[in-house]
């Protein structure tokens, strides 16, 4: 491509009257091929940027559905302790709590059906809190 470079000069020597000089310049390539794989490496420079940049969509909804897939686990996981482990358990001791003051279980099957509750409990707890932190990424990375 044709380039138009222009200047202006002024100079003053020992404080005479100023010399002034003019400059016009014209650069033509005369040879296209240099040019030409210029405009070549920009072109592929170009398709590289764009797949690259259709990699990291594609990386990022990979994730997204990974994410996806792994807070709605949680959320069925959750609703199993909520809805049957817990419910279960407490029921158990109820039962186990009336068989014991009758004398028909001992004292450690009793124990260990409430460290049975807890352990649900304390888990379920973890799982509620594990499910509002990845509700929380959710919101403010995808």
């Amino acid at each position: 491509m044709p380039k138009l470079n222009t200047g202006l000069q002024l100079q003053r020597v020992a404080g005479e009257m100023p010399f002034i000089g003019y400059q016009i310049g014209v650069n033509m390539p005369l040879f296209k091929k240099a040019q030409n794989q210029r405009m070549e490496v920009a072109k592929i420079g170009i398709e590289i940027q764009q797949q690259q940049q259709t990699l990291a969509m594609r990386q990022l909804e990979q994730r997204q559905q990974q994410f996806q897939l792994k807070l709605q686990q949680l959320q069925e996981t959750i609703q199993l302790y909520q809805n049957e482990l817990v419910p279960n358990a407490e029921s158990d001791i109820e039962f186990l709590k009336a068989a014991y003051r009758a004398g028909e279980v001992s004292y450690l099957e009793y124990q260990q059906s409430i460290e049975l509750l807890i352990n649900y409990r304390m888990e379920y707890l973890k799982l509620l809190k594990d499910f509002q932190l990845m509700r929380i990424q959710q919101r403010y990375f995808y």
